[in-house]
């Protein structure tokens, strides 16, 4: 799997954000992603990847609720789509 953008991200992060998704479903999706990107330079699809795998990480190890997953990744997607726009 190889991604030309952070584009695949931030639809598959909004599908399960508006439930189209269960979480597992993303997780097992998204696993990939980080180390499809991993050789690539620093872009703004690897940020976003990397910070969608640290959330993920934090709600595995119990630091996050699923609630609090959600709005940290709505947050993340909202300030990437964000900065994208600039």
């Amino acid at each position: 799997m190889r991604f030309e953008s952070g584009q695949e991200i931030h639809d598959a992060l909004s599908r399960y954000l508006n439930g189209g998704t269960t979480l597992q479903e993303f997780e097992d999706w998204f696993m990939p992603v980080p180390w499809d990107l991993g050789n690539e330079e620093e872009s703004d699809a690897r940020k976003f990847a990397r910070t969608v795998a640290n959330l993920i990480a934090g709600y595995s190890d119990g630091v996050l609720t699923e609630p609090s997953l959600r709005q940290e990744l709505a947050n993340a997607r909202n300030h990437a789509l964000q900065a994208s726009r600039r």
